[in-house]
């Protein structure tokens, strides 16, 4: 049984030869027939001719040098459809989990059975405030996207099965946040706790203020027709509602009171009718692409199933 290690890399000069060394004597613990695809994300401080002498020393390594940034998700997505192990370990470079805790997955894998990913919920987050709000901001945000009750969704060290990166790989155009594809497929996840070290020398390029953003366009990636087709026709509804009743009671107002229709507040009445009735005609768009790709799914799953016979 062939395992696999695919870890994306970004200017982890000063560690990844420990990450490397570290790895190999883990895997080769667990298999004799393993490999270690490191992703190099375009870093900019040596790692990439680290990681060409490294190969010289360790066969099993494999580096792909991605020519430009992809950033982390994206990167972890090159090396899985990379990856050519039964059972695939994912986890960053940094050494803030121990390559060490493979074996530890991999044990609980083979006690457990029913799972398509073992994931490692890291037992105490970072010392700082700021990073720990927002890393139960994340994981909240995540299990109500997700529909899961995950300790640590947002872990990023996991064992997986051939079948689950398989699924991951072929819908690799939702890449922009793995964890929440993996709820979005209804992958099976167990979690076991893992050490957590901390590089406080480390700055981070989190943010609080990048929550909103993050979480508008996990909306919009993983979110189904269905969901969206509701917003869209709630918000379209009652923008013509308020629209309609608007200029229904100035026009009212007027024969009332004989007098003059407020130009200003029928324009603006006006608007909200003609936006109101766009989001209504966005939400039939929706409603129809999501029976397209509902059709052309069921096609796919005939033609395989005829396939296979």
């Amino acid at each position: 049984m062939l395992i696999s290690l695919v870890s994306p890399v970004y200017n982890e000069a000063n560690v990844i030869a420990e990450f490397v060394y570290r790895s190999k004597a883990a895997l080769s613990a667990i298999s004799d027939n393993y490999e270690i695809v490191l992703v190099n994300d375009c870093s900019t401080d040596g790692t990439k001719e680290i990681l060409a002498s490294l190969k010289l020393e360790v066969p099993q390594l494999r580096v792909v040098n991605l020519s430009s940034n992809a950033g982390q998700h994206a990167a972890t997505v090159i090396g899985l459809k990379r990856a050519q192990g039964d059972l695939v370990f994912l986890m960053d470079s940094d050494l803030q989990i121990s390559p060490e805790d493979m074996e530890l997955l991999y044990e609980v894998g083979k006690e457990q059975d029913k799972w398509d990913i073992i994931s490692g919920y890291r037992m105490q987050r970072s010392t700082s405030k700021v990073r720990s709000i927002g890393s139960r901001i994340v994981s909240k945000m995540i299990n109500f996207l997700t529909g899961t009750k995950l300790k640590d969704p947002g872990s990023t060290f996991l064992l997986m099965t051939r079948n689950a990166v398989e699924k991951i790989c072929s819908h690799d155009i939702l890449a922009q946040n793995l964890q929440i594809l993996m709820g979005f497929l209804g992958l099976r996840v167990l979690e076991t706790p893992v050490a957590y070290h901390e590089n406080k020398a480390r700055k981070s390029s989190y943010r609080l203020r990048d929550l909103p953003e993050l979480f508008i366009i996990a909306l919009l990636n993983f979110t189904t027709g269905r969901i969206t087709l509701l917003a869209l026709l709630a918000t379209g509804v009652f923008l013509s509602l308020f629209g309609s009743f608007g200029i229904f009671f100035l026009i009212l107002k007027g024969i009332v009171t004989q007098s003059a229709l407020q130009t200003n507040l029928l324009i603006f009445f006006s608007f909200l009718l003609l936006v109101g009735l766009q989001f209504i005609f966005l939400g039939i768009i929706t409603f129809k692409i999501e029976r397209i790709n509902k059709n052309l799914d069921f096609r796919k799953t005939i033609s395989h199933e005829l396939e296979e016979e």
